[in-house]
């Protein structure tokens, strides 16, 4: 099967980026540069429109552990089912205004002529055919692959969505490169496998965060309190007392933003110009991404040195400090690559939030 679910590559994700080790980036050794002479590219996108994220239920697992055996199993699945069927169309409801306000919005067109752009600053590669009219359901690897014109064949698999507390607009992109294998004899079908796989997400700002850097008051408080832990965070000897001061230090800029929003409330509707904007930058931030990757030289040493930790979200909404290597600065955001070598844009400042599911 070439495309798995989003909901195992998402929780894969998740694992890896949450205490994995890995190699920081895909490796993409010059004598594999060097037989790429051409490269087809197919782009696909997910939806025709704007999706909302939900959380998958698991409430069938606690019943397929307590009745044991495969009745259990078979009652846990039956349960998650009709749960996460509830959830879907719930999603779809509450997601239908945004589709309105985009309904003259060309998402495809928009990533297709960035895409032609961004492609070109990459040295090595060598367009010779940009597909993005093929019907991804039709689409056959192995059969294609077969008769592959040109050395490698660069799969892009692009969605867009909104959180499911409609704070964040994310555009995420999943890229897999083939190369066209030698048949070495006729009896033996040539296996498929992908090179190099990547994911790439763009998170816009917080609809929360933007609200709150407008009120004075919140950012005093705000300041006062990063001020106020600051330099105990820094002298903390042990990763465990630095752990407890930045999670003291969170927790009390997050009760400061509850009063301040409290008295201020804030207006979650994106506006059509808002949403177009954010889309817009999101193509335009995961095929910046895409770019950086494919030209990157950074050997695991370098990267060593740009290691930090920023605060994650994963999409059952707990928050954790992880370890990521800040690689650029671009438009606002910080370019992140976690220990599986995934790119994300993140606002600056802002926590590193790994999508839901999509509806």
């Amino acid at each position: 099967m070439l495309f798995p679910t989003l909901r195992v590559t998402t929780v894969a994700l998740v694992v890896l980026i949450t205490g994995c080790a890995g190699t920081y980036k895909p490796k993409i050794p010059q004598k594999l540069k060097d037989s790429i002479a051409t490269v087809e590219v197919f782009s696909f996108i997910s939806q025709e429109e704007i999706d909302m994220q939900f959380n998958y239920s698991n409430a069938g697992v606690g019943i397929a552990v307590g009745v044991g055996g495969a009745v259990g199993g078979m009652m846990g699945a039956m349960v998650d089912g009709v749960v996460n069927h509830s959830l879907a169309k719930n999603a779809e409801q509450r997601v239908q205004p945004y589709r309105d306000k985009l309904v003259e919005y060309d998402f495809n067109s928009t990533h297709l002529a960035q895409l032609k752009k961004s492609l070109h600053k990459v040295d090595w590669v060598k367009i010779n055919k940009l597909e993005s009219e093929i019907n991804r359901e039709d689409f056959k690897l192995h059969a294609y692959m077969r008769k592959i014109k040109h050395d490698s064949l660069l799969i892009i698999r692009t969605s867009y969505s909104v959180s499911p507390d409609f704070e964040v607009i994310n555009v995420s992109s999943f890229c897999d490169l083939f190369v066209k294998p030698k048949q070495k004899s006729k009896l033996k079908k040539p296996k498929f496998h992908a090179k190099v796989s990547q994911y790439y997400q763009y998170q816009s700002p917080s609809k929360k965060q933007t609200h709150l850097a407008t009120l004075p008051d919140f950012v005093a408080r705000r300041d006062k309190i990063i001020a106020k832990y600051q330099a105990t965070i820094e002298n903390a000897r042990r990763p465990g007392k630095k752990s407890l001061y930045q999670r003291k230090k969170r927790e009390e800029i997050e009760i400061a933003a509850k009063k301040a929003l409290k008295k201020s409330p804030m207006h979650l509707a994106w506006t059509a110009d808002e949403l177009k904007e954010q889309l817009n930058k999101g193509i335009d931030h995961v095929l910046t991404m895409l770019t950086i990757d494919l030209n990157d030289q950074r050997s695991s040493k370098e990267y060593k040195a740009l290691e930090e930790k920023i605060s994650l979200i994963n999409f059952h909404g707990e928050q954790r400090l992880s370890e990521v290597y800040l690689i650029d600065s671009y438009q606002g955001h910080n370019f992140y690559r976690t220990r599986d070598g995934s790119l994300f844009s993140v606002p600056e400042g802002d926590t590193l939030r790994n999508r839901a599911e999509l509806q």
